[in-house]
């Protein structure tokens, strides 16, 4: 029987924050060397914003080919990725083509309010109304867990969602047959706004605060119009971000727990070493990097670098790989996996090869993406694999704005080398070849060595 697949996915994880909770990785990743899996140090999503990423995990696509551009209509949401024909055709459809059973638990899409269940999934329980709203939570499923009809009620500060999420995958792990292989998506709330988390974890990372990194709660004369226009935080806006991450951190404990109950159900049922583990979130997140209290957006590392973690039949035990890895990259390695070939619209590269141990050429270089959004601009730039990054604004009063990093020597992104007289020629070429590129194009681009 083909693999089973399972994504586990988290909503505004950054990288960082998984220090404070190593068990997930202990559970799926190298863990230093000792865990089942495989990390990827350096994993990253093209457009730090949920609906756009979320968008970009289902079809292997850049934001400009999938053009979801943003979380709300009319560019983006539910209601876009419809219009676009993206609900119908996704590496769901590809997998039930290929006789999987498609499972989709938790967060289905930003602006999904209920009503019907997407033609690409065969079991469903999905919410309805947004997280951060107040309690309780509605869910859309077809699984017979409401008492009148469809629609499912929780208030998660009774019966904490997360653990909802995972007694609903265990349940489904529970009565599938195995006769069949499983995909199967566990999309988890936190640890979003509000970061609900257990009761028990409550007096759990007391004394913590947001790392107070160099770049933590200031901005530069050299930054873009839009950062530079943050006043330097205030004690309230210290605070609230520090309160934040200590519910993150706790949040985080309780998505712990759900995983590994979910691995140890497969493993009651047979199938550990027939399944495939992918851990990931949608995208990073600020904690007053930057002077910007919390939130997403921005082409800075703590909003685009995200976990990545892999376990499964043919990927060796503890290894750190040092590749680029990118949310457009989970459809075709999901497509590997299934033995099916990747649709000509994904624009991203199996990750297969490079779990075997494979040596493969790889990406040397790869874009990032932002509409115009929650305060930052419309923006397009590169990271390359010599540590820089390059971006330009082109819209509102940081149009005409660049920026110019190096990770290497300038981990915080403080030091914008275009007011130092740099002038990346080789970077520009990078990026004016990948913001519009399709598919073969895109693969070519982001392969292309310093010249």
């Amino acid at each position: 029987m083909k693999p089973n697949i399972v994504l586990l996915l988290t909503d505004d994880q950054d990288e960082r924050s998984l220090s404070l909770v190593p068990g997930i990785e202990e559970a799926i990743g190298a863990a230093g060397g000792t865990g089942p899996g495989a990390t990827f140090n350096r994993a990253f999503v093209t457009t730090p914003v949920c609906c756009a990423s979320r968008v970009s995990q289902l079809t292997g696509a850049y934001t400009h080919n999938h053009n979801v551009l943003t979380n709300f209509p009319p560019t983006g949401s539910i209601t876009k990725f419809r219009s676009e024909g993206w609900e119908d055709e996704n590496i769901a459809s590809r997998l039930k083509a290929a006789g999987y059973r498609t499972t989709i638990i938790g967060k289905y899409m930003n602006g999904y309010t209920g009503g019907y269940v997407p033609a690409p999934w065969e079991r469903f329980f999905a919410s309805t109304r947004p997280y951060q709203a107040s309690p309780p939570l509605t869910f859309y499923e077809n699984m017979g867990l409401g008492s009148e009809g469809p629609e499912y009620t929780n208030n998660p500060t009774r019966y904490l969602d997360t653990y909802l999420l995972r007694d609903v995958a265990v349940r489904e792990i529970g009565r599938w047959g195995a006769d069949r292989p499983l995909f199967m998506v566990v999309s988890f709330h936190g640890p979003h706004i509000p970061a609900f988390f257990d009761a028990a974890d409550a007096d759990q990372f007391a004394d913590l605060k947001a790392p107070r990194v160099p770049s933590w709660g200031v901005s530069d004369a050299d930054d873009p119009q839009y950062v530079k226009n943050q006043a330097p935080l205030t004690a309230e806006e210290a605070k609230a971000a520090d309160t934040l991450y200590r519910k993150k951190a706790r949040s985080i404990l309780a998505i712990r727990r759900a995983i590994v109950d979910i691995v140890k159900k497969f493993e009651e049922k047979g199938q550990l070493d027939n399944t495939y583990f992918v851990y990931t979130s949608d995208n990073g997140y600020r904690h007053g990097e930057h002077a910007m209290v919390h939130g997403k957006h921005t082409p800075y590392e703590e909003d685009i670098n995200v976990p990545l973690f892999v376990r499964g039949p043919d990927v060796p035990r503890g290894v750190r790989l040092p590749n680029f890895a990118l949310n457009i990259d989970l459809a075709p390695t999901f497509c590997a996996w299934a033995g099916i070939s990747p649709r000509p619209y994904m624009d991203g590269r199996s990750l297969a090869p490079l779990l075997r141990g494979e040596s493969v050429p790889w990406r040397t270089n790869f874009l990032i993406e932002h509409w115009a959004e929650s305060g930052v601009p419309t923006y397009k730039g590169v990271r390359s694999n010599e540590g820089r990054v390059y971006v330009e604004y082109a819209s509102g009063a940081s149009a005409g704005d660049k920026e110019l990093y190096d990770i290497r020597e300038d981990p915080y992104q403080l030091n914008n080398l275009m007011d130092d007289g740099a002038t990346p020629t080789y970077l520009r070429k990078r990026l004016a070849a990948l913001k519009a590129c399709q598919g073969d194009a895109c693969r070519a681009a982001e392969d292309v060595s310093r010249t």
